[in-house]
């Protein structure tokens, strides 16, 4: 089980072994930071092991107006070593909490892995939109 949490200042620290994941976007600085603060629309999550370790991150927003209103996932990452260990369900099960109606995410067609987590949550995302 892992500890799910607001991602601060302090966390970008780190991310460096999630980020440096050949499968994980990197964005700059001023990205990171307009998603913290835990203040709607954006949302920003980590997930923690009992070391305190992070294990991965989610970054969203929700957006749109009345029954558009929805969640957008910008990045959903795990770190190597904590992969196939439930932390993207957890993460999404966070996110799912705040959201309304549904969730618009963008998956390479390559990632398997990412199609699969889409699947476990089919009744939560809109129709699915590969690149």
């Amino acid at each position: 089980m892992f500890a799910i949490s607001n991602f601060d200042m302090n966390d970008l620290y780190h991310i460096n072994t999630i980020n440096l994941d050949p499968y994980t976007e990197t964005y700059g600085l001023h990205f990171y930071i307009q998603y913290m603060g835990g203040r709607l629309p954006f949302v920003f999550y980590k997930a923690c092991d009992e070391h305190g370790r992070m294990a991965g991150y989610l970054m969203g927003k929700l957006e749109g107006e009345g029954e558009q209103y929805h969640g957008h996932i910008t990045a959903l990452t795990v770190g190597v070593d904590f992969r196939r260990q439930g932390v993207a369900k957890q993460l999404m099960a966070k996110f799912e909490e705040i959201c309304i109606s549904y969730v618009y995410i963008f998956i390479v067609v390559t990632r398997r892995t990412g199609i699969s987590l889409r699947e476990t949550f089919t009744e939560f995302f809109a129709p699915l939109l590969i690149h």
